[in-house]
């Protein structure tokens, strides 16, 4: 397929399909691929300057009255999304031509928007020992994909999907970030902490574009923040992934000393992070399985997760839909 003579952006979108097939990373390429025809179905010879707020949501339209769902625009358009911040990670276009983000256009999943806020940072802090997540800043709902906008597609193409997402670096993580709904303002010191503000599900931190850990959490708050702590005692599996990285990328096996985990947390904090929100009524008793499937669909297709014992995957298990791989 000649994608140059198909215009600029279907150039860069064949160079990046390339690289995905050199990786045998066949299902995410399949989605590249099925996210250009669309977009070049609409727009022939597209170019980055022709794709504008205003011309997404043209194509939002379009694909709507072409009776394609929610989330197979969803998943066209995080694709787009994604080629543009690696033709503008290489300086090969402007930023300002970059439709996507706060004030500009939002992909259609998890459209929620924070609003900004005055925080009682003194009282939260005196309050709060995941100190880390309390910032006095706003921002959209970033790295965050609920399940219910996930559970029609293939495994392959839900992985697609969370590779796709927009990180957050997880030295950067806000309690702005985490709550699902409302406001810090609203939220009790006493009750921060509760559940129901931060949700529960699967999470997958990412060291560049390669995923490298998959972990689950009842309360994200809670999980996430302890990653941070780097004491040792046996059997308390919390920092699990600082071990992990301490034994594989600073070649310390056994148990660390408090000076490798620092130096194992300064390395994930440059992590991004994504989380998958498992918003349905057996969310409690899914956790586990949705965890495991995801895993299993990530190291279908890489080989950095520094989870073990994760096992085989079939072809025909990555064709499934997550919402019957959950059953």
């Amino acid at each position: 397929m000649d994608f140059r003579a198909m215009g600029e952006v279907a150039s860069h979108y064949g160079n990046y399909i390339l690289k995905l097939e050199a990786q045998d990373r066949i299902g995410t390429a399949g989605c590249y691929l099925s996210s250009l025809t669309s977009l070049l179905d609409y727009l022939p010879q597209l170019r980055f300057a022709d794709i504008t707020e205003l011309e997404l949501h043209r194509y939002e339209q379009w694909m709507k009255k072409k009776d394609n769902s929610i989330t197979t625009t969803s998943l066209y358009l995080r694709c787009l999304r994604r080629i543009f911040n690696i033709a503008i990670a290489k300086k090969l276009i402007d930023r300002d031509l970059y439709p996507f983000g706060q004030e500009k256009y939002i992909i259609p999943i998890g459209r929620n928007i924070k609003k900004a806020v005055p925080i009682d940072t003194g009282e939260l802090c005196a309050a709060n020992r995941h100190y880390f997540f309390v910032k006095q800043e706003a921002l959209s709902m970033r790295g965050l994909v609920k399940y219910s906008e996930l559970a029609a597609l293939s495994l392959r193409e839900v992985v697609a999907v969370i590779c796709d997402e927009e990180r957050i670096r997880y030295g950067d993580l806000t309690l702005t970030d985490l709550l699902l709904e409302g406001t810090t303002s609203q939220i009790k010191v006493s009750d921060y902490q509760h559940p129901v503000h931060y949700g529960m599900g699967a999470y997958i931190f990412f060291d560049g574009d390669d995923p490298v850990y998959i972990g689950k959490a009842i309360n994200f708050l809670l999980r996430l923040s302890s990653h941070r702590n780097i004491e040792i005692r046996p059997y308390w599996g919390w920092n699990v992934l600082l071990q992990r990285v301490c034994a594989r990328r600073l070649n310390s096996y056994g148990e660390p000393a408090g000076e490798q985990m620092t130096a194992a947390l300064a390395i994930v904090e440059e992590f991004g992070i994504v989380r998958v929100l498992l918003d349905r009524p057996d969310a409690r008793e899914k956790l586990s399985r949705v965890e495991r499937v995801i895993m299993k669909g990530v190291k279908h297709q890489s080989a950095t997760l520094l989870n073990t014992r994760i096992g085989r995957v079939q072809d025909d298990f990555l064709s499934q839909t997550l919402e019957d791989l959950l059953r």
